[in-house]
């Protein structure tokens, strides 16, 4: 009976940890945020802490590496980088300065990120080739990127190796959203999908950041 009730209170951690991940799009490969919130299952009392207190610490963790983003970016220059681009060449920090910059961190498999797709398409074709530098960023090998823009539409300009890039400027969660001014200096930073399903605050969503990117 004992093992069976560990078995039950693991099994609840587990899909405890599965929804967050569901929720939050986390990424599955090894990086910081993953490896709190598998210590957060792993080091908790499994004889008296109750399930709705893990999710409430788990949602607090969520929530503290959400604004960790904006407080560690926005203010300040974006890092030096050089990444290659799926249509050749390379793209560095250099290249960005004199235009307004949009920044997309996604992978393949995030719904969130495929959600929002249509919603970043519609908000770059409001702008004139070259007013503003649309940039999404990946870790996916370039493979998989094709074949995944063979059936999907994102058009953005699409840099690749993007791991460490994202890990330095503390993306934790995707998609994750930034903007630079005309020197490189972030502007936003934020992660979590924009509200594609509802037209209300799509619109309200395209409105705000097509604001920052006129300088309104």
């Amino acid at each position: 009976m004992k093992n069976s009730g560990i078995l039950i209170k693991t099994l609840c951690k587990i899909g405890v940890f599965l929804v967050l991940c569901a929720i939050v799009q986390l990424p599955a490969l090894a990086q910081s945020p993953l490896d709190s919130m598998m210590n957060l299952l792993q080091t908790s009392d499994q004889d008296s802490i109750a399930q709705n207190a893990l999710l409430m610490k788990s949602m607090k963790l969520i929530e503290e590496m959400r604004n960790g983003l904006k407080e560690k970016t926005v203010g300040k220059p974006f890092p030096d980088f050089e990444l290659p681009l799926l249509a050749g060449g390379t793209i560095r920090r250099q290249d960005l300065l004199g235009k307004k910059v949009l920044l997309n961190f996604w992978f393949a498999d995030c719904q969130p990120c495929i959600d929002e797709m249509p919603l970043l398409n519609e908000l770059k074709a409001e702008f004139a080739e070259g007013e503003v530098i649309f940039l999404a960023v990946t870790f996916e090998p370039e493979e998989r990127v094709h074949r995944f823009l063979q059936q999907r539409a994102f058009d953005f300009m699409h840099a690749l190796n993007g791991r460490g890039l994202a890990k330095e400027v503390g993306v934790s969660f995707y998609p994750s959203t930034m903007i630079l001014d005309e020197n490189g200096v972030v502007q936003l930073a934020e992660s979590g999908a924009a509200h594609a399903a509802d037209p209300e605050a799509a619109a309200a969503w395209k409105r705000r950041i097509g604001g920052l990117l006129r300088g309104e």
